[in-house]
């Protein structure tokens, strides 16, 4: 408040006239303190500077405040809280914008909960802005859109996380993952003779058995396959599950017993030492000597003699239903013996006659002398002459010459 005066003087004397006036002050609002950001579900507190001012929002579908400052959120979004000094000289007001932040929603994951391994499905969320995740990627993995592939077998957590400032939200699915089928393997013998049986193995049960063609071989429900025609057949082994069928096959030839070795060929003998070749009509088979020391016979049909004597070569097919041979006597020649000459006396007086012989047959009989002692092709020698003369026995074969002798007076 100030006293204004108004004065006024003249020669009689002075007088003052006077009012009292008042100034008011302009109104004052202050600054605002306080957080600036609040959570959905939380709330904040503005403090003014002044005192004896009132709290507002501009928009209250954003949030709202009460007298105390007190921000409540309404939904995501910014609103300009206000705190207004009003007097007679008008209004003065402090702002702070307010920013309302949404909490964080995953929402709720939809799709399939069971596959297959190997196969995919794809999950949704109501929710945004978060990412996906698997508990076990042995059993099943999820990409950044939410496909999950079947890795293993079993059962797996798929987590959809959203993180805020506000905090973390997940949603979570159980997704079972069903294995294919396991076959496994298949062991046993590969060939089966024709009208014989043999039994396949599979490392797993609960299979089934099938042939591809039931006209070569046949199997049962306990893995037995019958061969019945030659040729080749396909043995599958199957396994289903509700993820479908797998199978393990094995092949199987259907053989039958040979029915000729061919026909043997060549030299039906041969000297001790020398060799000659024998042949088959066939290409399949293999050689054998029934009497080595005899003679021997190589994978090509050389054969070697060893001593006189004769040994069964044959030539022999074989598969796993059995063997068929052909068969050649084999003469191995020596080089020829005269033996020894057999004689009761090895005398004989001219005009006479004496007898020779000899255990070897097949030789021939001559004389060194025919003028002196003469033998006929019987071994009769007939005295010539006075003198001595050489009797000989020579045996001749294909692998030589042999000769005994004795002297005749």
């Amino acid at each position: 408040s100030v006293l204004i005066s108004y004065s006024v003087s003249n020669g009689c004397g002075f007088a003052v006239a006077t009012a009292a006036v008042t100034v008011s002050p302009l109104p004052n609002a202050g600054t605002l303190t306080g957080p600036t950001s609040v959570c959905l579900s939380s709330t904040i507190t503005l403090t003014p500077s002044v005192t004896g001012g009132s709290w507002s929002s501009a928009t209250t579908s954003v949030a709202t405040v009460n007298s105390a400052g007190v921000v409540t959120p309404v939904t995501a979004g910014t609103s300009v809280i206000s705190y207004t000094v009003t007097n007679s000289c008008g209004s003065s007001s402090a702002t702070a914008t307010v920013t309302v932040n949404a909490l964080a929603d995953a929402g709720v994951i939809i799709g399939g909960t069971t596959i297959c391994a190997g196969t995919t499905a794809t999950l949704t969320t109501t929710g945004t802005g978060g990412t996906w995740s698997s508990a076990d990627t042995t059993i099943a993995t999820v990409s950044s859109t939410g496909v999950v592939t079947g890795v293993g077998s079993g059962t797996v957590l798929i987590s959809y996380s959203a993180l805020s400032s506000c905090g973390l939200s997940v949603a979570t699915a159980n997704m079972t993952i069903n294995p294919l089928p396991t076959v496994g393997t298949l062991s046993g013998a590969s060939v089966v003779c024709m009208g014989s049986s043999t039994s396949l193995t599979a490392s797993v049960t609960g299979g089934t058995w099938s042939s591809s063609d039931t006209a070569r071989a046949t199997v049962s429900a306990t893995g037995v396959v019958t061969g019945i025609s030659a040729g080749s057949a396909t043995i599958s082994y199957t396994i289903t599950n509700s993820c479908g069928s797998r199978s393990a096959t094995h092949n199987m030839n259907i053989e039958t017993m040979p029915t000729t070795a061919g026909t043997i060929t060549g030299a039906t003998f041969v000297c001790a030492s020398s060799t000659t070749t024998l042949t088959n009509t066939l290409t399949t088979g293999t050689w054998s000597s029934s009497d080595a020391s005899v003679a021997t016979i190589s994978a090509a049909g050389v054969v070697t003699g060893v001593s006189a004597g004769t040994a069964i070569m044959s030539y022999t097919v074989s598969n796993s239903c059995g063997s068929v041979s052909d068969t050649m006597a084999f003469t191995v020649l020596g080089t020829g013996s005269a033996g020894t000459i057999i004689a009761a006396t090895t005398t004989v007086c001219v005009g006479n006659t004496i007898s020779v012989s000899s255990a070897t047959t097949g030789g021939v009989w001559s004389s060194s002398d025919a003028s002196i002692a003469r033998i006929d092709s019987t071994g009769t020698i007939s005295g010539i002459a006075v003198g001595t003369a050489v009797v000989s026995y020579t045996v001749t074969t294909a692998c030589g010459t042999a000769t005994s002798t004795v002297n005749i007076d």
